[in-house]
């Protein structure tokens, strides 16, 4: 096998207090995986800490300093600087564990050195929640053949909180650079597009049932604490119009694979709708008001599908008052069940 396995990408803005235990998990992976880390222009000693295992390890880390531009501009720069024949993201405040990243590296080596043909890699994930000093794990074994390659036809039933995140995923550098996938400066919850405009291109899959990324969760100055999420609703919804924009969704021909990505859709019009209702603002009212136009005039079929879908179609008329208090309880319940923040 020539070349590096895998390349991991850490996105790092101002995360001094975090990015030792990303990077000691990190380079437990070895001198197959390369680890990128990209200084999104920090203020703090993110950078001098990153140089100083990129001095400890110089095989494996490497540190690239650029101008603040978002988490979407790391990733690009991630993904034009990787050599590895596999690309992966974990963000400077999440770490891995380390007993499930060897076994991934054990197998990804075995998978590529006979030869088997591999698009994307799926892994199990853990939501670590700060505040409740809690974890619940996101896995698929009720819907993927372990430790096998499969297509999209060999899948079964997701359940409601069962998408397939950025956390749990491996790509195939080629065939992700191949997308032409571009994600916009300056704006957060962008893993949703990478994933989603990408994922018809990946059609052999192979799932290892571990639970590798460990995703911290809770803070108050993270992106998907609900008082930011009202904040830069603007950022959600340029990236969902982004996502309604890459697929005419009925024009894939597999069927799970249309149907899986309608429920991705789905889910994030509904987050979307939820938090512009939520904010009790009249102009977020409005603008809820022109997505729904937006994706009307894109394409009616998707947009007649995602009216039909419980989901969205709940959250796009709970405009009153009462309405309000639904989404908004419904919202803390969902939050203590699955544990999202």
């Amino acid at each position: 096998m020539d070349g590096k396995l895998m390349t991991i990408v850490v996105p790092a803005y101002n995360v001094e207090n975090y990015i030792r235990r990303c990077l000691g998990s990190l380079v437990t992976a070895g001198s197959d995986a390369e680890v990128i880390v990209v200084n999104d222009g920090s203020t703090d000693n993110t950078e001098m800490i990153a140089n100083e295992y990129a001095v400890l390890y110089p095989d494996i880390v490497k540190v690239v300093t650029k101008e603040n531009g978002g988490h979407g501009s790391t990733i690009n720069t991630g993904l034009r600087l990787a050599t590895g024949r596999y690309f992966y993201t974990v963000d400077a405040d999440d770490w891995l564990e380390v007993g499930a990243l060897e076994k991934l590296m054990r197998t990804m080596r075995e998978v590529v050195s006979a030869g088997t043909e591999v698009d994307l890699f799926i892994v199990n994930y853990i939501y670590d929640q700060f505040e409740e000093n809690k974890r619940h794990t996101i896995q698929y074994r009720n819907v993927f053949p372990k430790m096998q390659v499969f297509e999209w036809k060999d899948t079964k039933i997701f359940n409601p909180v069962q998408f397939i995140m950025l956390h749990a995923t491996i790509h195939k550098t080629d065939i992700l650079r191949s997308t032409g996938i571009e994600l916009p400066e300056h704006t957060f919850y962008v893993d949703n597009i990478l994933v989603y405009n990408a994922l018809p291109y990946f059609r052999k899959m192979y799932y290892i049932d571990i639970d590798l990324y460990k995703y911290y969760i809770g803070r108050a100055d993270q992106s998907v604490n609900y008082d930011n999420m009202i904040k830069r609703i603007d950022q959600y919804i340029r990236v969902i119009k982004i996502m309604i924009e890459a697929h005419h969704l009925d024009d894939i021909e597999d069927d799970k694979l249309r149907r899986y990505m309608y429920s991705y859709l789905a889910a994030i019009y509904t987050i979307v709708n939820t938090f512009l209702t939520l904010s009790k603002k009249r102009e977020n009212l409005d603008k809820k008001e022109e997505l729904r136009v937006f994706l009307k005039n894109f394409d009616k079929r998707m947009y007649r599908r995602l009216k039909l879908n419980p989901l969205s179609a709940g959250s796009s008329v709970m405009d009153g008052k009462a309405g309000r208090f639904i989404l908004r309880s419904s919202y803390r319940i969902g939050r203590k069940i699955f544990k999202y923040n």
